[in-house]
């Protein structure tokens, strides 16, 4: 038996931790409640040394039944457990247990026996772990297991011969009590009556490894034990925030269930085959890829070339219509055509790349020379801001006034003249 608790308390303290390290959510559900108190009482059964009485007062052996049903006495005491999550609680519980015994004529109360006992238990609550999305009655209803260690403080009292010599080194009278460590298994029912209270179905079992709880250190065990069937009353703290009254699935959310597929070997023959596929395709893709990579790399030099003979021929354009931008008479007003003019020369500058425009201005030889220059200079400044303002970079353009310092014809000619009256653009 003691192997067993020994096993028993092993099992549950591990199944106790994976609980709890489980079921840790990822989470935090704050305001629940999760303490609770109750109270709980009944019979218990303590085999010690004596047992009972093995004869009746008229002379009569009691049966094996009867023995034990005569050791049956009572026990009450009250509990405070802690449940971080519908799994797993903590907790602590304290009783008085009563362990009277008859003499061995039948006579009652020949010597008195009680211990108190303080126990640290964990609890597990097993309808939530197999049966997480319980409703209706059943989430009503919980099957829990657990275990724990504590101490016991233990009397005995007699006050009649029990039959054993007064010189028998067995004997162990006392009045003090004295102390014992408890092991600790036990299960049972939770019945939910409200949000609040709850109705308490107990078996238990406690080892202690004291041999003389009864007054007799017994010789064929290395320590006493004893069993109880208690009923009790669980007082839920918080009501329905209380973690008591959610199923697993309320306080974690619902759990991917994933549902094992038979085996098929010709499922698996054409996953292989699939595998096959995809990796030619991968092959295939890659060379699809390699491809299109030479490709981009032809179309770029193409566009390349594109782009420096429309460079070329764009600024074949715009030279060419530098010819035509005329400006009012004495003066750098330009004129609405020419206007339109420099519109399309800054589309066109727009479309290329380049890194500088120079902007000459030039006049005939007609007049003063500083005013020609001047006029030049102030014409070439004119072009200049025009194009900045339909959005040229200023930074790359300059502007200068030559005056009739540069002609390109004879000034003794009106045609020659008017060549001479010119704005050029020199693009870089």
């Amino acid at each position: 038996m003691k192997k067993f608790v020994l096993t028993t308390l092993v099992a549950i303290f591990a199944v106790s931790a994976f609980a709890q390290e489980s079921t840790n959510p990822a989470h935090k559900n704050d305001g629940l409640a999760r303490w609770s108190i109750g109270i709980k009482g009944g019979a218990d059964m303590y085999r010690v040394t004596p047992f009972t009485a093995t004869f009746n007062p008229q002379g009569e052996q009691y049966t094996r039944f009867e023995q034990r049903f005569n050791a049956i006495s009572w026990n009450g005491g009250l509990f405070l457990e802690y449940n971080p999550n519908p799994v797993f609680g903590i907790g602590v519980v304290g009783s008085y247990n009563n362990y009277d015994r008859n003499g061995q004529d039948g006579t009652a109360n020949i010597f008195y026996g009680n211990t108190i006992d303080g126990v640290l238990y964990n609890s597990i609550n097993i309808s939530n772990l197999v049966s997480p999305q319980r409703t209706g009655g059943w989430k009503k209803v919980s099957f829990y297991v657990g275990s724990g260690i504590g101490g016991a403080a233990y009397t005995y009292k007699q006050t009649a011969s029990l039959g054993f010599a007064e010189n028998d080194n067995r004997l162990d009278s006392y009045a003090d009590r004295k102390f014992s460590l408890i092991l600790m298994a036990n299960s049972g029912l939770d019945f939910s009556l409200a949000s609040w209270l709850s109705f308490l179905i107990e078996g238990e079992y406690r080892y202690y490894n004291m041999t003389n709880l009864g007054g007799h250190y017994s010789e064929y065990s290395k320590g006493d034990d004893a069993f109880f069937a208690n009923v009790g009353f669980r007082f839920k703290l918080g009501c329905k925030r209380n973690v008591r009254n959610m199923t697993y699935d309320e306080y974690y959310g619902p759990r991917t269930i994933i549902q094992q597929v038979p085996y098929d070997q010709a499922v698996y023959d054409r996953l292989a085959a699939v595998e096959n596929e995809n990796a030619a395709i991968k092959k295939d893709v890659a060379a699809v890829k390699s491809d299109v990579s030479e490709m981009k790399k032809d179309i770029k030099d193409i566009k390349d070339a594109l782009s420096r003979m429309n460079q070329k021929e764009v600024v074949q354009k715009v030279t060419a219509t530098a010819e035509n931008i005329e400006f009012k008479t004495g003066s750098a007003i330009l004129t609405e055509e020419s206007k339109q003019l420099l519109d399309e020369v800054a589309v066109m500058l727009g479309s290329i790349a380049w890194t500088k425009m120079d902007i000459a201005g030039h006049t005939d030889n007609v007049g003063n020379a500083d005013k020609n220059k001047k006029l030049s200079q102030d014409r070439a400044d004119t072009v200049k801001n025009y194009l900045k303002d339909k959005g040229l970079d200023a930074n790359k353009m300059s502007s200068i006034g030559y005056g009739s310092e540069k002609p390109i014809a004879s000034n003794n000619t009106e045609a020659g003249r008017q060549r001479n009256r010119r704005v050029e653009f020199a693009i870089k």
